[in-house]
């Protein structure tokens, strides 16, 4: 329902609508890059964007489906599983 506050504890990033637009939706949480994205099963994940090496915003990175790769190393994260 439009305008419905979401519940305790849980933060509106973007509505269903948006983020089929977008495919991926970026925003901060406590200070950090958070992506939101929707895969092509149909689920819905959410990953800080901050590379493990050293903190680069990936969010800046090049994306190819859900694999974005860090703009100072190559580092390349699957935003699917979260793994390096």
């Amino acid at each position: 329902m439009a305008g419905t506050p979401p519940e305790p504890g849980l933060v509106k990033g973007c509505t269903v609508d948006e983020l089929r637009r977008k495919g991926l939706i970026r925003l901060r949480l406590i200070g950090k890059p958070v992506g939101i994205l929707a895969l092509p099963d149909g689920r819905v994940v959410a990953r800080e964007l901050s590379c493990k090496h050293q903190g680069a915003d990936l969010s800046a990175g090049d994306r190819k489906g859900t694999v974005v790769t860090c703009p100072r190393h190559g580092w390349e994260y699957d935003l699917a599983t979260g793994e390096c």
